[in-house]
């Protein structure tokens, strides 16, 4: 293998010497071989074999070369007017009359100049070496004795003797201009190779097989991968006929008649593929198709793994049975336990609470516990969306299925939580159509897209939770009896905060910190009057509800006191009762408050300590004396 890819074949020993000499001014390296004619066309074919891309030579061993089956390009050493002037000079010095035995581009020199310098010239057009020879002697027969030709002519009339044979030689000129026309040449070839590569690799990256094919089904260009999924190693070429490779006779007809495929499943040496034929248009001419072939059954396992890793794009359950704030408590330990077995397998689970009770969590915490958890945890609050909109969400929609749908359609929540988890929270509040495809997905195991007719299979756990009594949602035929059966397999019941009271104290400190945190306010605390009146509450709202209380409460409170006072925790839950009243009749401090007595009893309470004294006592409750007396009032 050379270490140059141009290459010159001289065929005579002043080009070959001018070559060499001239060679030093480029950089790019030069090989020079000493070879004409016939004898030139198989070094042509060696130096191409060894990896030259391009050859230069002259005259009729340029023509040679490029008449036999050498495919890199060959260039020839023009013949220039200086050239065929200086030729004629010195021919018409030695005698008026003389021939000139020469290929098409010697000829035609002459031709263009000769008129001028009033001689007689005798033209011989030659193709090969044989001509060559016969001419030489045709010259000689018609009395003629100087002849002008390349190599191969000097050596024939040298041979026959008695003739004064001039030789055509390059100048430099021609052949400096014939170095930089090569190194353009191959410029523009080491180009076609870098895109070729760059294509190549492009078709190599893309797992999908390609194949592209003339408009009579010859092979023009294939990729690697194309080669592994249809095992064709040694068996596929260019210009093999697709219809032989695949086995397929109905790919040529296709492309003759300039159909298009897409995602068409056809089977091809016994396995399934989906295939999409692009036909290739220039002109209104039909040039051919590109065809991709995909394997059905990796389509498949790609579009689970994607499914898979939507989850850490959003749809991922944080949370752990061990991320719940508790004290050693006996029926919230059974409860864990319980759901822990419950995550081992793919049954339905129902869970019912009161709103506020921290039932997705418990639902996060089974997802990241059972067997699909490396797969998406995706909720949905089933009371947030009206019947059309919580249907499109579910089950997805084709492009054009409404007007507004999405162009291109959208997958739905039960596609993107394949190989994962659907939590519906509020799983009461579906209206009965919504109920009937529900139920559907969950017994057949697969969806239907909104203005689709193809059936989509999934594979999904089932989550569901309500604050509702859906067993008399049932009977008073508001929710489908088999629907709640199926989905009431499995049941956990969340308990209300108010039976946790235990765990109160932990949960206050925990969003303290978190809060504190998060608003530049740390190190907060809360007095002991403050938290038995929070012990004591009720929560309707539940954990929920004693979040956004302690929110408030760090969000109002005094940076520079450090504390939460009996007051502050007052205000903020009368505030929280005011919103929850059902008549103007009901307010904080009536009768009918939930804080009322308590907050009668810490009063009394500090009055006995203080003996009776009533500055002492707004002091220690951190009230005003006038707030004090209204309350007492």
């Amino acid at each position: 293998m050379y270490h140059t890819e141009i290459a010159y074949i001289t065929p005579d020993e002043d080009l070959y010497d001018l070559v060499n000499e001239l060679k030093s001014k480029f950089s790019e390296p030069i090989l020079v071989k000493k070879s004409f004619l016939d004898e030139a066309v198989q070094v042509g074919v060696d130096l191409e074999r060894e990896g030259i891309s391009v050859i230069v030579s002259r005259g009729g061993t340029t023509d040679m070369l490029r008449n036999s089956k050498i495919s890199i390009p060959i260039i020839d050493i023009p013949i220039t007017e200086y050239d065929v002037i200086g030729i004629l000079d010195q021919a018409r010095r030695i005698s008026s009359k003389f021939a000139i035995i020469g290929f098409d581009t010697l000829i035609n020199g002459i031709e263009s100049i000769a008129p001028i310098w009033n001689v007689e010239i005798k033209k011989f057009l030659v193709k090969n070496q044989k001509e060559v020879k016969k001419a030489v002697k045709e010259a000689k027969d018609l009395g003629i004795t100087v002849v002008v030709g390349g190599q191969a002519t000097v050596d024939y009339a040298n041979e026959l003797g008695e003739m004064k044979a001039i030789l055509i030689k390059s100048k430099k000129p021609a052949v400096l201009s014939s170095i930089k026309e090569a190194i353009r040449v191959l410029e523009a070839l080491r180009k076609e190779r870098e895109m070729g590569q760059r294509l190549t690799s492009l078709l190599d990256s893309i797992h999908e097989g390609i194949i592209s094919v003339d408009k009579a089904g010859r092979i023009t260009h294939f990729n690697d991968y194309l080669v592994k999924i249809m095992n064709l190693e040694n068996k596929i070429a260019v210009g093999s006929f697709i219809d032989e490779i695949l086995g397929d006779k109905s790919i040529i007809p296709s492309i003759n008649n300039g159909q298009k495929w897409v995602d068409e499943i056809r089977t091809i040496k016994g396995v399934a593929f989906i295939c999409d034929l692009t036909p290739i248009y220039i002109n209104k001419e039909n040039l051919g198709a590109i065809i991709s072939f995909r394997v059905l059954e990796e389509i498949q396992k790609l579009e689970h793994n994607v499914r898979r890793k939507l989850y850490q794009k959003g749809h991922v359950a944080k949370y752990r049975f061990t991320d719940i704030i508790r004290r050693p408590n006996l029926s919230l330990e059974k409860l864990i336990e319980k759901a822990n077995s419950y995550a081992k397998v793919d049954s339905t689970i129902l869970i019912y609470g009161e709103s506020g009770t921290g039932k997705e969590l418990f639902a996060q915490s089974l997802h990241n516990e059972s067997s699909c958890k490396n797969g998406p945890f995706v909720a949905i609050n089933c009371a947030a969306l009206p019947e059309n909109l919580l249907e499109s969400e579910l089950f997805g929609y084709v492009e054009g299925a409404f007007t507004g749908a999405r162009k291109g359609g959208k997958p739905g929540l039960f596609e993107i939580a394949h190989g994962g988890t659907l939590f519906l929270d509020e799983i009461g509040e579906i209206s009965p159509f919504v109920q009937a495809r529900l139920l559907r997905a969950l017994e057949e195991r697969q969806i239907m897209r909104i203005g689709d007719d193809k059936v989509i299979p999934v594979d999904v756990r089932i989550i569901c939770a309500t604050n509702k009594n859906l067993r008399k949602m049932v009977s008073d035929n508001i929710f489908r009896e088999d629907l709640f059966y199926r989905i009431n397999i499995l049941r956990l019941e969340m308990p209300p905060l108010r039976e946790r009271i235990e765990d109160i104290d932990l949960l206050v400190q925990y969003f303290l910190e978190t809060f504190g945190l998060k608003l530049n306010k740390k190190s907060l605390l809360i007095d002991g009057e403050s938290m038995q009146v929070l012990r004591n509450y009720k929560w309707p709202g539940n954990i929920r509800e004693l979040k956004n209380v302690i929110e408030r409460l760090v969000i109002s409170s005094n940076k520079d006191k450090g504390s939460i006072t009996f007051s502050d925790v007052i205000d903020i839950l009368d505030e929280g009762f005011e919103m929850r009243k059902t008549s103007p009749k009901h307010h904080f401090g009536s009768k009918t408050s939930i804080l009322y007595e308590e907050e009668m009893k810490l009063i009394s309470k500090v009055l006995e300590e203080t003996g009776g004294n009533k500055a002492e006592t707004a002091r220690r409750l951190g009230i005003s004396k006038t707030t004090l007396w209204r309350k007492l009032k």
